[in-house]
């Protein structure tokens, strides 16, 4: 397991979970565990993510707690214990160093792409908003003047 490779998808993935939902990952009790995050990214199995950190609570040997402190010592998230098992198993939070990599990381064509696709959803609210104004608008009029 290439530590930096896994460091890195895994903050992309935690990064991106928090920009859809920061309040589910800053309420204590909340979060996500190591193991966890690796299941969501893609790097291990959802169904090993609960008996791997149950194996390193016993004391088998397991990498993703390297991978974290990786992450931790760069910068890149904050851990809480206040987690879902407490302190057994720690929750994860992204600094503002780690959504600032995740961001800069990103290639030109997605930033460029994400972009466009918030500035379209935008126009197509706004759209929307003056045609149906308009479209009320227009049966309001026409009912006052035929009354």
């Amino acid at each position: 397991m290439k530590t930096t490779k896994v460091a890195d998808k895994m903050i992309t993935k935690l990064v991106s979970i928090w920009e859809k939902a920061p309040a589910e990952l800053s309420e204590p009790g909340f979060g996500i565990n190591i193991w966890d995050l690796a299941a969501i990214s893609g790097i291990i199995k959802r169904k090993d993510a609960s008996r791997r950190r149950q194996d390193f609570l016993s004391g088998a040997m397991d990498d993703l707690p390297s991978v974290q402190q990786f992450m931790q010592d760069n910068g890149w998230l904050r851990i809480s214990q206040l987690g879902e098992h407490g302190s057994h198993s720690p929750a994860l939070y992204p600094t503002l160093k780690g959504v600032d990599y995740v961001r800069r990381g990103r290639p030109w064509v997605i930033r460029f792409r994400r972009i466009i696709e918030e500035s379209a959803r935008v126009i197509i609210f706004s759209a929307i908003t003056s045609a149906t104004t308009a479209i009320v608008t227009y049966f309001i009029l026409h009912w006052l003047t035929q009354g």
